[in-house]
């Protein structure tokens, strides 16, 4: 939800504001002055930034001569709606509380935009860039328990056809790499090395079936 700063003579007796009203432009007071300090007119989605710049904008004021200027913060619906002063602590206690009751990647923490990414093993989270998505993901794999013991190179091997996380990895050469021709194994030649892929599984087999047959 975005938030928008502008300085007003506020209806109906011209008292001088620093308004921080909820929406974009169409939603503040029809009664802003012209933009003279940065950030008026500005829409921000993070509400302590609007917060800092409304204290920022009201103290420029007070030093241009305008000694009775306030703060405050509401929203209008698009409507003319007057809004209460109140004091800079009380503005910056409302911008924290707000963005505390905001949504957040739960991946980097920073605030959702109406742009979203999500991922199907992860349904109930909800992130903010393709990034997240990846990092959470890496996590999730990193976490999980091979079912199989299978040697770094097979692994590498399943890597390159696309699968990602040792547990998969694993899972997908025991039950492929049999069918994967002329890749490398690091237990072929090395009887300390101990690999359940498909490849090593049907190596042993072909050795067993040639010594009965010998």
């Amino acid at each position: 939800m975005p938030w928008t700063v502008t300085r007003q003579r506020q209806w109906p007796d011209g008292t001088p504001m620093v308004e921080v009203s909820v929406g974009g432009r169409d939603y503040t007071n029809p009664d802003a002055l012209a933009v003279k300090y940065s950030g008026e007119f500005e829409t921000f989605d993070d509400p302590r930034e609007a917060a800092r710049v409304a204290i920022a904008i009201c103290e420029a004021w007070h030093r241009d001569g305008e000694t009775e200027a306030q703060v405050g913060h509401g929203a209008t619906g698009g409507d003319t709606m007057p809004f209460s002063p109140c004091e800079y602590s009380e503005l910056t206690q409302w911008a924290e509380e707000r963005y505390a009751a905001m949504e957040k990647c739960p991946q980097c923490g920073d605030l959702l935009s109406k742009t979203r990414y999500t991922y199907p093993e992860l349904p109930d989270q909800v992130f903010c860039s393709e990034f997240c998505v990846d990092e959470a993901v890496e996590e999730m794999l990193a976490s999980e328990e091979p079912a199989f013991q299978v040697c770094d190179s097979c692994r590498a091997e399943a890597h390159d056809k696309g699968f990602r996380g040792r547990a998969r990895q694993a899972e997908a050469m025991a039950q492929i790499g049999a069918e994967i021709e002329d890749h490398v194994c690091d237990a072929v030649g090395e009887p300390s090395i101990k690999c359940e892929c498909g490849c090593n599984i049907e190596r042993e087999r072909r050795k067993r079936v040639e010594a009965t047959q010998g």
